[in-house]
């Protein structure tokens, strides 16, 4: 884990290291990060998240880096949880989405006014990224799921023309809750589509 001072709190960022050959076993996040092989025409990556404690606010972003042959990073999907309490006492789970072009390739897109989680009943759920689809982020609990379509936007033709380049991924979690693990364990896997 890499943590470091701020005026806001403690940024604790979490890295993913995954492989291209953990397509049935869930495997917890690592504090260490590498690039590894990955396509995002037949793979994607789930994340497991499983509620430990109560939350009553949260910020967390994940985020599927994505490299050429070069080891150059050209893209970045990204979608940011915000979880809060409501006055009524009831909690908020909330999400944005986006995905930046980088490298040779240049555009971003953040469809606002983002997306509605509390369909999926709380902090138990798996998120799909597949950066290749259209459905790039994908969310399933036992109660309910949700889809995010990123294909409305501008810059998507540049986008899926930029994931055909695209030979390895990182992903990576960045939030300012201290101790993340005691309230939220979260594990991933590669999976095919």
């Amino acid at each position: 884990a890499v943590v470091s001072t701020q005026s806001t709190g403690v940024f604790l960022g979490l890295c993913l290291l995954f492989t291209a050959y953990a397509y049935a076993d869930w495997s917890p996040i690592s504090g260490s990060s590498s690039q590894v092989t990955f396509d995002p025409a037949s793979q994607a990556i789930q994340v497991r998240f499983t509620q430990q404690q109560d939350l009553t606010s949260l910020y967390l972003s994940a985020e599927a880096l994505l490299y050429n042959s070069d080891s150059q990073e050209i893209g970045d999907a990204n979608f940011i949880f915000y979880l809060s309490s409501k006055p009524d006492g009831e909690l908020s789970f909330r999400g944005s989405q986006r995905f930046y072009l980088l490298g040779s390739y240049s555009g971003s897109c953040s469809l606002w006014p983002g997306t509605d989680l509390n369909a999926l009943g709380g902090l138990d759920f798996t998120m799909t990224i597949s950066p290749g689809e259209r459905d790039m982020f994908r969310f399933e609990s036992e109660g309910g799921s949700v889809e995010v379509d990123m294909s409305g936007c501008q810059d998507w033709n540049t986008w899926t023309k930029m994931t055909g380049h695209v030979t390895s991924a990182e992903v990576v979690l960045h939030t300012w809750q201290q101790d993340l693990g005691s309230y939220l364990s979260t594990d991933y896997r590669v999976v095919g589509q």
